[in-house]
């Protein structure tokens, strides 16, 4: 994918808002909205995030008690806030609950406002079990927004849960993502760090930015909120979190304290984005990309393939790590051999055994040096694979440069216990260095 040129070329501040509205106050929550917002923007933030449904809450019995609080979008919200933003030339993500007043559909809603006013909108597209009760799926597909400081989508909450709301922006552009969460997934009284960050802030979303090379700015409510005519409570997960766009986790917050209630204060978090990084190694893998074997890839999978397991089954898995000398093919497989015996007479018998790529060639040093270690689909590399699943009982992978009228690829084999070859894989997407 080529560099984009950005009218904001050094880095700029951006703020995650950890707000906290009160259920069956939107005029309240509006004014304090824009009170943290000029805040924010006062302290130079540039891309401002709040959480989703910001303004309304969220706990509803249903929709008729919903409704009222419910904004048009663009409408009343979007006109207040787009007062500061114009104030301060800076921009604002904002979750809306938002009713359409043509349709009568209501919606789960991302707002973008600028300097010169409303930008645009996403309708979130998944929805999760409470959404379905109040709103009606997105149908604005994944809009990307030109701005200053670079193309912005948004994504909402459980969105996080598919490959689409970050890939299908980065297909059209997008740099950022201004994630809108109200996310309750924290461990009910977990007191282990990696339990207490388990919720979709952190545990999520850092996917979006890894498999897709965007900047993101994530924001959700920190406290507790209670429908008084339902009697129903839900704490929300808190750790805001701001990463750049090669993959860094630039500032993180807390994750919500279970004893945290609806008094919790909420937080702003700040980090400074750096557009040079929106032209990195990850986005360009989408230059690599082949949708023409998509479709086979998808298919011969759980609960799709016709011939997949239908009962779940326990299997003991180990992997070998040894190093790869390259072109030490017998002092390779000798170190492989050395700790693959270890396992000989342990219990479980059966399972599966991984090697490292190349696993007894070594990584290739250049074009001329991958054709030098190539083989042929059944050359040494399988047959040495083979007798080592036969030897351990267990199924066996490895890999190997597998050479097939006039190309090199880079090719996993799945060997059997009996030593025999069960299936076979080749590198659909090649490292950048690959160039044989």
């Amino acid at each position: 994918m080529n560099a984009k040129t950005h009218s904001q070329q050094r880095p700029f501040t951006v703020a995650a808002i950890q707000f906290n509205p009160e259920i069956f106050e939107f005029d309240r929550n509006l004014d304090r909205a824009c009170a943290v917002i000029e805040e924010a923007a006062v302290k130079g933030a540039r891309l401002i995030v709040l959480p989703e449904a910001a303004l309304s809450g969220y706990i509803y019995r249903d929709l008729d008690q919903f409704l009222p609080f419910m904004d048009t979008v663009p409408g009343v919200a979007t006109t207040r806030i787009a007062e500061v933003t114009a104030q301060y030339d800076c921009y604002v993500a904002i979750g809306i609950a938002e009713v359409d007043k043509a349709s009568g559909l209501t919606y789960n809603t991302g707002a973008l406002i600028g300097p010169r006013g409303f930008i645009g909108k996403y309708r979130k597209n998944g929805l999760n079990p409470s959404d379905i009760d109040w709103f009606a799926p997105g149908n604005t597909g994944y809009p990307v927004f030109q701005t200053e400081l670079g193309a912005i989508a948004m994504v909402i909450c459980y969105d996080d849960t598919y490959w689409e709301p970050g890939r299908l922006p980065m297909l059209k552009g997008a740099d950022i993502i201004a994630y809108i969460c109200s996310s309750d997934r924290p461990i009910p009284k977990a007191t282990d760090s990696a339990s207490v960050s388990a919720h979709s802030t952190i545990a999520a979303v850092q996917q979006l930015v890894a498999w897709n090379g965007l900047a993101m700015v994530a924001a959700d409510r920190n406290n507790a909120e209670t429908n008084p005519t339902t009697g129903v409570t839900v704490t929300y997960g808190g750790a805001a979190s701001i990463w750049q766009a090669t993959g860094e986790r630039i500032a993180h917050a807390p994750a919500t304290d279970y004893t945290n209630t609806m008094a919790n204060p909420g937080s702003i978090l700040y980090a400074e984005i750096d557009p040079s990084r929106f032209d990195n190694d990850q986005r360009r893998t989408i230059d690599r990309r082949r949708p023409d074997l998509y479709g086979p890839l998808a298919y011969f999978r759980a609960p799709i393939d016709p011939r997949a397991t239908t009962t779940g089954q326990t299997i003991s898995a180990t992997a070998l790590q040894y190093r790869t000398v390259p072109g030490d093919f017998d002092g390779n497989v000798q170190r492989a051999m050395a700790l693959a015996d270890r396992l000989a007479g342990t219990e479980p018998a059966s399972g599966l055994l991984v090697l490292p790529a190349f696993s007894f060639t070594g990584r290739p040093a250049s074009d001329s040096q991958a054709g030098d270690f190539s083989e042929a689909g059944y050359g040494r590399t399988v047959q040495v694979l083979g007798e080592m699943a036969a030897r351990l009982g267990r199924h066996v992978v490895g890999s190997h440069i597998e050479s097939d009228e006039g190309c090199l690829f880079h090719t996993c084999v799945l060997v059997g216990t009996d030593g025999t070859v069960a299936g076979t894989y080749r590198q659909t997407h090649p490292d950048p260095w690959m160039t044989w």
